[in-house]
């Protein structure tokens, strides 16, 4: 059996390259740690986007939004006018408020919606890693309240030194300028 050596040390990594079976049996190659992408640097000072490129950024997440939360009502369309119209417009609020968190969570666990993307701006835990489920949750959570008190986290903003919002300070993330 022959070892295949890549440019580096090869004796520290010996199964650097072994492909490995996962759980269905499908094969797959252990990732090279120089290949993954990194966060950045903790002692590196990040930048904060603008006030205003985040709040441009928010317009143009909520038309996505929109976009995704009307899709997603065509199912219970079906369903409503066999309801009463105060249960229909209660479940149909509750509905599309969970559509609306898993879309925004699954994205930001992952660092940008695709609104962020386009401002360049990421969401990046206090160590600059990807925040965790928690995390985005919380900030899910503390967004809508941000929203239903008519936005005091994005006016606080104005007012902190490190310029971020309420939520993102709450739930221990924070957005920083990424153009990449």
């Amino acid at each position: 059996m022959r070892r295949v050596t890549t440019s580096g040390n090869s004796r520290n990594f010996p199964n650097r390259n072994k492909r490995k079976s996962n759980v269905y049996g499908h094969k797959r190659s252990v990732p090279n740690p120089r290949n993954l992408p990194n966060p950045p640097p903790v002692n590196k000072r990040v930048e904060t986007p603008s006030l205003r490129r985040r709040l441009a950024c928010n317009v143009y997440e909520s038309l996505l939004l929109v976009a995704v939360l009307f899709v997603a009502a065509f199912p219970l369309a079906a369903v409503a006018p066999q309801l009463p119209p105060e249960i229909g417009i209660t479940l149909l609020r509750i509905y599309l408020l969970i559509v609306a968190g898993i879309y925004l969570t699954l994205f930001w666990r992952k660092g940008q919606t695709l609104a962020m993307k386009t401002w360049g701006i990421r969401l990046v835990d206090k160590y600059g890693a990807p925040p965790s489920s928690a995390q985005v949750w919380l900030r899910y959570v503390l967004t809508c309240l941000n929203l239903a008190l008519f936005g005091i986290g994005w006016w606080a903003a104005l007012l902190r030194k490190d310029r971020q919002f309420l939520q993102d300070r709450f739930a221990g993330t924070r957005l920083i300028r990424y153009p990449g």
